[in-house]
């Protein structure tokens, strides 16, 4: 976790419900603010990973999934935005709204 990151903010960063992230980790109901550094379990369900096929860039998967290169780096921890390979799995930010009945 960085400093100043809420449980609503990873929520929406990970396009995961906020009760998942709080029951997940046996966090109070209302808990909200968290201290940088704490580590977390967050709960992805499957559909949030892709599989890079050939000549795929990360611009290109941003824009189809409403999203920025800048956030796909982020979460799946790349550096170099260049440097994704032909069957990488990423994982692929999606809205709350879009998560129906989330089972871990």
């Amino acid at each position: 976790m960085k400093n100043g990151e809420t449980v609503t903010s990873l929520a929406r960063k990970y396009g995961i419900k906020k009760e998942s992230i709080i029951a997940g980790n046996k966090l109070e109901k209302d808990t909200e603010k968290l201290t940088a550094g704490t580590e977390l379990i967050l709960p992805i369900p499957k559909n949030h990973f892709y599989e890079i096929k050939p000549k795929e860039t990360l611009w290109r998967l941003a824009k189809r999934y409403g999203t920025t290169v800048e956030l796909l780096m982020e979460i799946n921890n790349i550096v170099d935005h260049t440097k994704i390979e032909k069957g990488q799995a990423i994982m692929l930010p999606v809205p709350v709204d879009k998560i129906a009945d989330s089972k871990f």
